[in-house]
């Protein structure tokens, strides 16, 4: 009903989907909430996330840099920034 409780929803499914071990599904539901996002950072640093749980550094650090680009206000830019930096 609200941009946050859906952002929360997706989430969720993305996280017990890739739980249930269906990364690929859940990869997908995050990427097609990317567009449709009005703050897309959060599912960026989950899929970033993932991608360094799966081994591919790159796509991790290219998925937190893309965070840091997009993402809306001051705190959130930092927060993602102190992410990105995490993964170096």
């Amino acid at each position: 009903k609200t941009p946050a409780s859906r952002h929360a929803t997706l989430g969720t499914s993305a996280y017990f989907l890739r739980e249930a071990g269906e990364k690929a599904r859940a990869r997908a539901l995050l990427e097609g909430a990317l567009a449709a996002s009005d703050d897309p950072s959060h599912h960026l640093v989950t899929l970033s996330e993932w991608a360094l749980a799966d081994g591919d550094r790159a796509a991790a650090l290219s998925l937190a840099s893309r965070a840091v680009a997009e993402a809306r206000g001051r705190p959130s830019r930092l927060q993602w920034m102190v992410h990105e930096l995490g993964l170096l």
